[in-house]
């Protein structure tokens, strides 16, 4: 599913900074920034063509045995995954490499594309990126040397006192404070928007003491402070970093940005736009080089590792601030780019995949990964990142920011090879920019303010102390069906003789920010301050240039407050300032209503997110030369789970610091186990669950002696993906399972436990390891309420670096079903507390979703295991393809076409409030009584060629007005491949009959419009072409064996559905879906 691009700034304002511009790129530079974006933008002829991923089925380099990969060993063991380290710059290594890419060009030649490549991977995945007709994407999907192709798909990009509330600076313990851990010579990747050249975050000098009254406003801005202190200004800097032995990195130049802006602290700087350019154009201001445009990235890298440095918001100093890491590296990775008018980056895969191989060829320790997409955790960055952890590379992701809906969470976050981080807010002070009420003294005081973008600014124009003035254009209007006001500023303003010269205050709606400003204007307003229609103020936009006055918001409540007296004729006079700060406290330790959830829907059987951080207005780094906002600033404030995910980097460099020979899946565990659990849902009331914050709230000064981890490498993760069938290449499952190892995802050894269907019992594996002194742990349970968990062996004696094997066995009593329950398991110790979460869900039956099969004539077995002793039968409905199924109201329709959307951003229409403009396709279906299924899909076979089209479901009662809750959207991908599937609400025999409304939505029609074919089916009674053969009763704890026969399908995709009952009640579904030629 696409985002639209959203500023999630809470705060914007200006700090005046003169920078050096930077020279034009040096002769190492890549070819004419400019020139290149022309030559790279893809032609508009037939919109056929674009990028795809290719995967080859030699493995990557890091996946050789020989070298990265560990051999399978016998018992469910392989070689110690912490005391390996991939050495990308080993001669075998480079070599290999070379062979590779050499193979890469050969294939690519093979079917007619050889000057199509954008880049070849070899390092954490084994394959290409290339501009590739359908055609010729086809010719490689039946190639028996590649294994897969992925067209390419965007991704999104989704604090002055962290580190004090994370403990880090306490002297009791602390890892910086009490233990010295800074992060020192570890190297933090972030791939992201790039870099601000020049930040002191990321300096590597220290400046020249000076006195402390020379560092306040009166020795920098009086006279006689300048005066007193000019001696100490010209001292130079000291070099407080050395090179970094050992980096293979590479600082690119590029616009804006030359070679040598990296030094010993921003050891490299890298970018990648040929797979962006290849889909999407480019804002204007950005910067073809790792220089950053956005501020994402800039704020990323000094949040995990920037130096301490005072930050400052418009001219004023307003606390000291440092990355969690202040001493570690850093290494930026520029992949997410602006398309024009953007202020939040759009990342391509392809770009993505090469910035992950990069960063393992360059010899990172954590990958920072604030970016994410709906897609399945099988893609290319997410096999990427794997392979990173096969390296020894730890990546950190970001849960998203579709929270608080269940399963929201995104992938690659949702692998668990990645850390996912969920944000919560954190205890401490934050600034806001304010209005200031001078009179009347009942109302004196500052209040929360937001100054628009593109209005002249504050600190350009100067402070404005003037009254406040309610406009008045004499017109109540309407908009979107609702009534407007007479202070909306949607007209000519008629009290302008008493505005002039003054400032106005008008009402959110009934028009655009910019007509209210232009009228007020108009009418000789000085500025103009809006009241906020939705209770905080916010950033307001207006086209750059068209208002010649300053604006600001204000909150809703307080905005009715000032109105109330003008609206009494009380005089009410006002300051508009840059330099008016008000400060906020914060109590921290709740959960943000953005944060996404679990359950994953990738794999519900890996608990996810694995913890949460503080991601809540969070002041760190921003870029000057930012396109699209306010410019000159070196600070912001940024609330987002890739907000959250520095926190958690920077921590995970100081635990690297500490235990260099720890495995990503160690640090992993340590962060999780040691996490605490005292934290509220976005209510502040309610406790957060597994599925909120996952192990809970980061600790980092536990993490760095967490007692007992759960390690994993890589054949822990290979059968994990054997039990997907989504086995990498050279991986022998069948290997993996002789040798111990479990294909179940609940027995993947994580430190948390995740079973999504508990049929009466399961055994639950997990391998606990030593990271401490010898020591006893005792096991605890806090088993969830009708579930009984008990764990064997309950003591553990372990030495210093010994590994013990687990058994969880976990047995439900069948009162509670198909509910998510929660618990904790703990092993404690003498020195240490090792707690995991616990998400299981009891079923009475577990079916599997899907089977399918092919033939005119045929058979398919399904196996069922049973929660409950009694009666058991399996009802079928179908097999009927989309065309013998499709009601006769729709048949006529279902050929149909759809313009491009612009905007890229679906909005619902009520049937009774119009039709829907021409990006959206709606099309009237009537559901029969009797349906016991109903699909609707598209297909990208049917559709026009590389046209991205979305698929939306709504109940609407006579084809009146639709239910708000009856909107169901497929899980949107980057291709016209969608479907929407209905089966009967639990209890209830058949959907609800009636009339719905399908809308297509053209996301991304190349051509303008495209075409496509609809399929709908509405299965009801059993067709008489299939049978099933089951037994009549099942018992608790046992499988069953079902075989569904067919004949004499039809030709096409036959669809049928069983459902699994016990006789009165529905249990389970099975979609059968079989091809007939």
């Amino acid at each position: 599913m696409r985002r639209p691009v959203r500023s999630i700034a809470l705060l914007s304002l200006v700090l005046a900074l003169q920078l050096a511009p930077m020279a034009p790129a040096a002769a190492d530079a890549r070819p004419s920034a400019r020139t290149r974006l022309k030559a790279l933008t893809p032609p508009p002829a037939d919109g056929e063509s674009r990028v795809y991923i290719v995967q080859l089925r030699d493995p990557a380099a890091v996946e050789i045995p020989a070298l990265g990969r560990p051999a399978v060993a016998a018992g469910g063991q392989a070689a110690d995954p912490r005391k390996r380290r991939f050495d990308a710059g080993s001669a075998t290594v480079r070599q290999y490499a070379r062979r590779l890419t050499a193979k890469h060009d050969v294939v690519l030649a093979a079917v007619g594309a050889g000057d199509g490549k954008l880049y070849s991977y070899r390092y954490a995945l084994n394959g290409f990126a290339a501009r590739l007709s359908p055609a010729q994407a086809g010719k490689l999907r039946g190639r028996k040397d590649v294994r897969n192709v992925w067209v390419d798909v965007p991704k999104y990009v989704e604090t002055n006192n962290s580190a004090s509330f994370l403990g880090l600076t306490a002297e009791n313990g602390g890892l910086r404070r009490a233990l010295g851990l800074r992060g020192e010579d570890i190297v933090i990747g972030v791939i992201d928007s790039g870099v601000a050249p020049g930040h002191p975050s990321f300096s590597d000098k220290q400046p020249a003491n000076r006195p402390r009254l020379c560092k306040s406003v009166w020795g920098e801005s009086s006279l006689l402070g300048i005066w007193l202190c000019r001696r100490f200004s010209n001292k130079e800097s000291t070099l407080v970093y050395n090179p970094l032995p050992g980096w293979r990195g590479a600082c690119e130049a590029g616009e804006s940005f030359r070679a040598t802006a990296c030094n010993n602290k921003l050891i490299g700087a890298r970018y990648y736009i040929d797979g962006f350019l290849d889909q999407y154009e480019l804002d204007e201001n950005e910067f073809i080089s790792p220089r950053d445009a956005d501020g994402h990235g800039t704020h990323i890298a000094s949040t995990a590792a920037g130096n301490s440095v005072r930050a400052t918001l418009a001219g004023t100093r307003v606390a000291k601030i440092s990355g969690m890491a202040p001493r570690a590296r850093v290494a930026v990775y520029k992949a997410c780019w602006l398309e024009p008018g953007s202020s939040r980056g759009t990342c391509s895969t392809a770009d993505l995949a090469r910035a992950i191989d990069d960063a393992v060829l360059d010899g990172v320790d954590i990958i920072n990964y604030s970016v994410g997409s709906d897609d399945d955790i099988d893609g290319a960055d997410d096999l990427a990142l794997l392979a990173a952890a096969e390296a020894g590379v730890l990546s950190v992701g970001a849960a998203g920011n579709d929270g608080p809906r269940p399963g929201s969470l995104l992938s690659p976050a949702a692998a668990p090879w990645v850390l996912a981080v969920g944000a919560s807010s954190r205890r401490g002070d934050r600034f806001l920019e304010g209005l200031r009420v001078n009179s009347p003294a009942s109302l004196a005081k500052d209040y929360p303010a937001v100054e628009a973008l593109y209005t002249p600014r504050l600190r350009n124009t100067g402070p404005l102390t003037l009254q406040l003035v309610l406009a008045d254009d004499g017109t109540l209007g309407s908009f979107d069906g609702a009534t407007g006001t007479t202070f909306d500023a949607c007209e000519t303003i008629v009290n302008n003789s008493v505005l002039a010269g003054q400032i106005a205050l008008v009402q959110q709606g009934g028009c655009t920010f910019e007509t209210k400003i232009r009228n007020a204007q108009d009418a000789g307003a000085k500025a103009v301050v809006v009241i906020s229609n939705t209770g905080e103020p916010f950033l307001m936009k207006v086209t750059e240039g068209s208002v010649q006055i300053p604006a600001l918001m204000v909150g809703q409540a307080d905005g009715q407050l000032l109105r109330d007296r003008l609206e009494n004729q009380e005089a009410v006079e006002v300051t508009l300032d840059k330099r008016v700060l008000l400060t906020v406290r914060d109590s921290g330790n709740q959960m943000q209503g953005f944060s996404a959830r679990g359950p994953s829907v990738w794999e519900p059987n890996v608990l996810k997110p694995d913890v949460t951080a503080p991601g809540q207005d969070i002041l760190a780094g921003h870029t000057p030369d930012v396109a699209n906002n306010v410019r000159g600033e070196l600070f912001q404030y940024l609330s987002g789970t890739s907000m959250a995910v520095p926190h958690v980097a920077g921590v995970a460099a100081l635990l690297k610091q500490a235990h260099p020979d720890w495995s990503p899946a160690a640090l992993k565990s340590a962060v999780v186990t040691t996490a605490r659990q005292n934290i509220q849902r976005e209510d502040g009331e309610t406790a957060a669950d597994p599925f909120d914050f996952g192990g809970g709230h980061l600790v980092p000064n536990l993490a760095v002696n967490p007692g007992l981890v759960y390690d994993a490498g890589s054949n822990d993760y290979d059968a994990f993906l054997c039990g997907r069938d989504e086995a990498r290449i050279g991986v022998d499952c069948t290997a993996l399972e002789s040798a111990g190892y479990s294909t179940n995802g609940s027995d993947l050894n994580l430190p948390s436990i995740a079973v999504s269907e508990l049929v009466s019992e399961q055994v639950i594996r997990r391998r606990v390891t030593n990271v401490g002194p010898a020591a006893q742990f005792i096991v605890s349970v806090e088993a969830p309420t009708t579930i009984d968990v008990d764990v064997t062996p309950a003591v553990l004696a372990l030495n210093p670096g010994e590994t013990a094997d687990v058994s969880i066995r976990l047995t439900t009593d069948g009162t509670t079903l198909d509910a998510w329950q929660f618990g904790w398991l703990t092993w404690s110790s003498a020195e240490a507390t090792v707690r995991s979460p616990l998400a299981i869900r009891a079923v009475a039956l577990a079916a599997p979703t899907m089977v399918s099969g092919s033939g005119i004539t045929g058979s398919a077995d399904i196996v069922v295991r049973a929660g409950y002793t009694g009666s058991y039968s399996a009802v079928l409905s179908g097999l009927e393809t989309s065309g013998e199924s499709q009601p006769d109201n729709i048949r006529s329709q279902l050929t149909n076409s759809v313009a491009d959307d612009p905007d890229d951003a679906y909005t619902f229409v009520q049937p009774t409030a119009g039709s829907p403009p021409a990006s959206v396709r709606r099309i009237p279906l009537i559901v029969p009584a009797g349906t016991r299924y109903l699909r609707v899909a598209l297909s990208d076979e049917t559709s026009s060629p590389g046209a991205d089209l979305d698929l939306y479901l709504y109940f609407c009662p006579g084809f009146g007005t639709c239910t708000a809750s009856a909107g169901l959207g497929s899980l949107a991908i980057d291709s016209s491949d969608e479907v929407i599937s209905l089966i009967p609400d639990e209890g209830e025999e058949f959907l609800t009959a009636g009339e719905y409304y399908v809308d297509v939505h053209g996301y991304n029609a190349p051509a303008g419009t495209a075409t496509f074919q609809l399929y709908v089916w509405t299965l009801g009674p059993d067709q008489g072409n299939a049978t099933v053969v089951a037994p009549s009763s099942v018992t608790s704890g046992s499988t069953a064996t079902l075989t569904v026969n067919w004949l004499n399908l039809a030709t096409g995709l036959n669809l049928g559905l069983l459902t699994h009952t016990d006789g009165s009640v529905a249990l389970d579904e099975t979609a059968i879906e079989v091809t007939a030629p």
